[in-house]
Formats: C-alpha cells, structure tokens, sequence
C-alpha cells in the first residue's frame, strides 16, 4: 500500500528550517544573532495568539541554542507591533485551544527572564502587547518615527502588567497618565 493522498483537509506542513508556528513570524539566523520579524502587514502587525506563542518560542529557541547569543524582535514596514489582534483574525487559529487549558501563550515572562539579551527594535507603532514585549527587552532600539501607548483604557480594563513594568521605565507619574489617558508617547518624548 502506498502513501496516503493528501485531502483538501489535510494540514499543510511547516516549512524546513526555524519554523515559528505561524507565516506571520521569522526567525533567521545572522551568525551568533537571531532575528525574528512580525510581518503580518494587511493586519499592520496585529499579535495572533500562534504569533505570541510563536515570538515565546523563539526565546525558547534562543536559550536552548549554544550558538546563538541573542535574538532581535522587530517589525516590517513603519509598525513593531500594535498588540493582540482584537478581531480574531489571522489563518494561524490553531492556538487558541490553549485560552481553555490554561495555557499562557504570551511572551512577556520569557522575553523579561531570558538567560540571552533580547533587543527590541521598535521600527514605528508600538502599542498593546508590542509594547510590553518592548518593556521586559532587555534593550529598545527606537525609531524616530515610533509611537507608543497604553490602549487598554479604550477596552474598558487596565493591564496591570504595565503598572510594574512601565512604571520601573518612566516612573509613577507618567505611568499613569499613559494608563489613565491612552494618549500616544512619541519617540522623542519616550527617550526623555
């Protein structure tokens, strides 16, 4: 008996190589530097739960590899990542069984608890979960042209995550008028 045909139901197989779990994530190898790029541009790089899990994995990926020494999270065009797709969108759906086995998907413990330096460059937009995954990098190369907020005041809930990661950055004060106001920080106000 030979092999079985595959169906138009069949699950089409990842691609050889650093594989992320999703086709909107890349992780490519520059010598001793990984590079993992969100690149989801008709969505301007909303933050899938498969690319949360996929930007985790690369950390995974980056810490279990002795010849790597660092990973670098950027963004194509003028956006890094405006956070979590709040539409449900995206064709990598296949995560979101972890929401009901307890699972956290998101990057933001093993991007702050890395045992390698992750860089974070912010190339334009940075909002949401972009800019939390920016908050635990343990460096920020920023744009000029980035922006960044705290959306979640829009939603009707404050993340208290950023409460303690914003807050050991700018300080109480501008923590909460960026948690309280949703206003956007420019570049030039966040390098103050």
């Amino acid at each position: 008996m030979g092999p079985i045909p595959p169906t138009p139901h069949s699950t089409p197989r990842p691609p050889d190589g650093d594989w992320l779990g999703t086709p909107y994530l890349t992780f490519e190898r520059h010598g001793p530097i990984a590079v993992c790029t969100i690149d989801r541009p008709d969505a301007r790089n909303a933050l899938t739960p498969a690319m949360y899990f996929g930007i985790r994995c690369a950390v995974g990926r980056l810490n279990e590899d002795p010849d790597l020494a660092g990973l670098l999270i950027t963004g194509t065009g003028d956006v890094f990542a405006p956070g979590g797709d709040m539409g449900g969108g995206g064709t990598d759906d296949w995560i979101t069984f972890g929401a009901a086995l307890g699972i956290d998907v998101t990057p933001f413990d093993a991007v702050r608890t890395s045992g390698k330096p992750i860089v974070s460059a912010v190339n334009g937009l940075c909002q949401g979960g972009g800019f939390q995954i920016a908050l635990c990098s343990d460096l920020s190369v920023v744009s000029e042209r980035a922006t960044f907020r705290v959306p979640e005041l829009f939603r009707g809930y404050a993340d208290t995550y950023y409460s303690q990661m914003l807050a050991r950055v700018v300080g109480p004060v501008r923590t909460r008028d960026l948690m309280f106001t949703g206003r956007v920080l420019t570049a030039a106000e966040a390098l103050d």
